[in-house]
């Protein structure tokens, strides 16, 4: 079956995606099946559904940038040429690495991106220059960065066809609680390399163990769109259930 804008409209609806509401979007096209329109089809139906007076986000990672000298993949002798030739951060060219979806909103007409040179997320409508006019290297999704932002204003998170393992709301609960994982990255940052905090991987540790949780809960609502399993949530719900959650076993 080939799903249509229709279609897709028709599914955010059902799923209760809000007019009007901060939405984050976790996606992967793959998943939803054959789309008229591809990703360009699936954006238009979301920023249809929450309306102008809706912001659309999505998270427009890279990566790959922050592993030259901090891994093993590397021998010594290579890392300084690697370093080199990684390309400074730019919010207007350097693709995002987060799927087909997340690179098409990237340049997508009115869509604005925050300057972090591994997490930066894009936004389009009325929230979106306050989410990404302030995004500090250190703590990427933690306080003072657009998921605080997200955060404050409740918004919903909506996985669409990934799993928990994908929630970057998750990592911002994890920055609140004292005994989070930690890690430092380095990444080439205005000609240098640059080493700042952040928070640990969680490498399908616990994430999942979470969306587990907040699904029998209650917290996120399971629904379909095209072929793919999808999870709708509000902000503050699902980073009280994480905070508890992580707290209790890390």
């Amino acid at each position: 079956m080939t799903w249509t804008v229709d279609d897709l409209r028709e599914s955010f609806r059902t799923l209760a995606i809000g007019g009007g509401r901060t939405l984050m979007v976790h996606a992967s096209l793959s998943s939803v099946g054959r789309v008229a329109g591809g990703a360009n089809a699936i954006i238009t139906a979301l920023l249809d559904v929450l309306g102008e007076d809706g912001t659309l986000v999505m998270p427009t990672f890279r990566s790959s940038v922050s592993a030259p000298g901090l891994t093993d993949i590397l021998p010594p002798d290579l890392i300084e040429e690697a370093r080199a030739l990684t390309p400074p951060y730019d919010a207007d060219t350097t693709p995002s690495e987060m799927g087909l979806i997340t690179e098409t909103f990237r340049t997508w007409p009115g869509v604005l991106r925050s300057p972090h040179p591994t997490s930066s997320i894009a936004a389009h409508g009325p929230l979106a220059e306050r989410l990404v006019a302030r995004h500090a290297p250190a703590w990427a999704t933690g306080r003072d960065s657009p998921f605080d932002i997200l955060h404050e204003v409740d918004a919903q998170l909506l996985l669409l066809g990934v799993g928990f393992n994908r929630l970057s709301m998750l990592h911002y609960a994890e920055t609140l609680i004292p005994n989070g994982r930690r890690k430092t990255r380095l990444v080439p940052l205005n000609g240098e390399v640059v080493a700042y905090p952040d928070t640990g991987d969680d490498l399908d540790t616990h994430f999942p163990k979470i969306g587990d949780a907040a699904v029998k809960e209650g917290v996120a609502k399971a629904g379909q769109v095209g072929n793919a399993r999808c999870y709708l949530m509000a902000s503050r719900p699902i980073v009280a259930l994480a905070r508890k959650y992580l707290a209790d076993r890390l």
